[in-house]
């Protein structure tokens, strides 16, 4: 289905059929919840949310659904996407993220990717949930965009940058 606000884009098959929740925000003492499919997780740190954010929103965006930023990446973004896409944020949004991702690069991505799969495992989620893509080569939430959502306590500009075959 094309929409106005997404192109028309192959997506493969949904792996799992889990439901995600996100709420909170990123400052260092507020607390920020994951839902999977109801089993509430309240203690999820500052980088694994905002990288779960990230990948709800380009959940959303992908659907044609607003999403409460954009993220400019393509279908299956790569560690060094998000981490291009981290950088960007803390750019705009200095005192959002202030203190967080210090040292961004595609490892730290990727180490925060390994994370969020114990937490996933943690909270009995299909464990395709976090889908690696094609090639072994990027990341997606891997369920209908319908059973995404997320609730920011505050509002985020960005700009993204410009990705090689970003939607």
């Amino acid at each position: 289905m094309q929409t106005a606000s997404a192109p028309a884009l192959r997506i493969l098959p949904f792996k799992t059929n889990d439901r995600v929740a996100l709420a909170g925000d990123f400052k260092p003492a507020n607390p920020r919840a994951i839902a999977v499919n109801g089993a509430a997780h309240t203690t999820l740190e500052r980088r694994g949310f905002l990288v779960l954010a990230i990948l709800v929103a380009h959940g959303l965006h992908l659907s044609g659904r607003p999403p409460p930023f954009p993220t400019g990446l393509p279908p299956f973004p790569r560690a060094k996407d998000i981490a291009d896409l981290i950088l960007a944020l803390k750019r705009q949004n200095p005192a959002v993220f202030q203190g967080m991702f210090d040292e961004i690069d595609d490892q730290a991505v990727t180490s925060v990717m390994s994370e969020v799969r114990t937490l996933f495992k943690r909270l009995g989620s299909h464990p395709m949930l976090l889908e690696t893509g094609p090639s072994r080569r990027g990341f997606r939430l891997s369920t209908p965009p319908e059973n995404l959502s997320i609730d920011l306590q505050e509002r985020i500009v960005l700009i993204p940058p410009r990705l090689p075959g970003a939607a």
